[in-house]
């Protein structure tokens, strides 16, 4: 699993709950780190924050839906903005699924990068 979050608090929360549940963990700051780490790795899944400088979740997503090797990754965005507004602008921009900070915290986490993979997994 790929977490790409610019606040280090929230990168180790995500890698705590991912590595509970089996998971390998690599961590990025940027959606550009996360760019360069998806050159050199292939991962299973990307978690990545929706409100970052220079590179946002959206913007991300739509490189990565760009790219052939990346095209079907699934990728979930979190935010501290817990609003159907967040919600529906993260998954109309092709995020396999949404989940607010809030709700990571409460340990929804590993739970939708399950659903997702499955449900990512029955697609191609």
């Amino acid at each position: 699993a790929l977490v790409v979050d610019d606040s280090l608090t929230a990168r180790a929360l995500h890698r705590a709950m991912l590595e509970a549940g089996g998971f390998q963990v690599h961590l990025a700051a940027s959606g550009a780190r996360a760019l360069e780490r998806l050159q050199a790795d292939t991962y299973d899944v990307v978690i990545c924050d929706l409100d970052m400088e220079e590179m946002d979740g959206i913007e991300l997503i739509a490189r990565l839906r760009e790219r052939k090797d990346t095209r079907t990754l699934p990728v979930i965005l979190v935010s501290a903005h817990d609003s159907a507004v967040a919600r529906e602008r993260g998954l109309s921009s092709g995020a396999d699924g949404f989940l607010s900070k809030r709700e990571c915290a409460a340990g929804r986490l590993l739970a939708e990068v399950l659903d997702v993979m499955s449900r990512r997994g029955s697609r191609e």
